[in-house]
């Protein structure tokens, strides 16, 4: 606003109001820097603290408040109190609009700067979509305060209709992959820290991204997947895993006995239920094989570490082919017997 106007503003509030109403509007604005003051410091503040050190871990709704609405209060109170002080007064009217605005986009803010704040404060586990609802309460409270002030949102959006097509067509594989991040946020297939197998990727969730999700492998190097591929594949979490299922084969040769073919799976289920953190399944002579009499055998490690389950096995393995040499038989291996025949004369 030009200088001259702001002088033409000033001259006619003087020419138009008297002394009182003057001192009106000044115990207007005195009335509202106490009232702010009294809500940034006075006893509601003072209880706000006290449930915070109370009850520290419950009190999220709180801190938000305290961190947040505080701090919006004091300006808000002060432009209403403004907004009040200019009602008392007689003025020219593009100087009553021009208050009105501020006072609007104050509301509008401090409403907005609130529900922000109550917005990350109320996420708990699904804290990854705050940005997005953020974004959204200040996207509405921008379409309020430009349709309070005379824009036509809905031709201003009618004029950007074809271009907004164009851009949506590009981005589609972008937002795909943001409607999969949201699917990851709220369904948790997988947190940060899990350790996962997706198609031919196994390693650790590093970091997930609107666009991307990056997973340290095991050999090293970090994998940057789009979302919309790693939620399209399935996804195994070992790092929820609270027992894992062994299953094994291993063979003996033919010529092995019927009483020893009977004693092995005894046997095999007593090493196993010797061994620490483990549940037995089942072992069983299952079928007879291209060179040998094959066993199967299924038992639970009450323990996920892959380390122990290495070790368990390694144990077992070793007791496995104790068994075999104790009971005189040995394992099979791929073999082929060739008959040769005199030929006749």
């Amino acid at each position: 606003m030009p200088l001259r106007h702001l002088q033409t503003i000033a001259i006619d509030l003087v020419a138009m109001n008297s002394a009182f109403q003057f001192a009106l509007a000044a115990g207007v604005l005195v009335i509202g820097a106490f009232a702010s003051l009294l809500l940034t410091r006075g006893p509601f503040v003072r209880f706000l603290e006290r449930r915070i050190a109370a009850t520290p871990e419950r009190a999220r709704l709180e801190r938000a408040v305290s961190a947040h609405a505080r701090p919006t209060l004091l300006p808000l109170v002060i432009v209403l109190s403004l907004g009040a002080a200019v009602g008392t007064l007689s003025a020219p009217a593009p100087f009553e609009r021009a208050v009105g605005t501020i006072v609007e986009a104050a509301i509008i803010f401090a409403i907005a700067r609130v529900l922000s704040s109550l917005a990350a404060a109320a996420a708990g586990r699904l804290h990854a979509l705050v940005p997005i609802a953020q974004v959204t309460i200040w996207l509405i409270a921008l379409v309020i305060l430009l349709e309070n002030d005379g824009v036509k949102i809905s031709t201003l959006v009618a004029g950007l209709g074809i271009g907004g097509v164009a851009v949506a067509l590009g981005a589609q594989a972008v937002l795909k992959d943001a409607f999969a991040y949201v699917a990851i946020v709220v369904d948790r297939p997988f947190e940060i820290g899990d350790f996962i197998l997706s198609g031919a990727v196994l390693g650790s969730v590093e970091h997930v991204g609107i666009k991307t999700t990056r997973i340290r492998s095991l050999s090293g190097e970090q994998v940057v997947m789009a979302n919309a591929a790693l939620t399209d594949q399935l996804i195994h979490n070992f790092k929820r895993m609270q027992e894992r299922r062994v299953q094994f084969r291993f063979g003996v040769t033919y010529d092995t006995a019927t009483s020893t073919l009977r004693e092995i799976p005894v046997r095999v289920r007593a090493a196993i239920e010797s061994l620490p953190q483990t549940r037995f399944d089942r072992a069983h002579f299952v079928e007879f094989g291209a060179s040998s009499l094959d066993f199967e055998v299924a038992y639970y490690l009450l323990n996920p570490d892959y380390t122990l389950y290495m070790d368990t096995q390694q144990e077992l393995n070793l007791k496995i082919k104790a068994i075999v040499e104790e009971l005189g038989t040995d394992f099979a291996f791929p073999s082929m017997t060739v008959y040769t025949a005199t030929p006749s004369t």
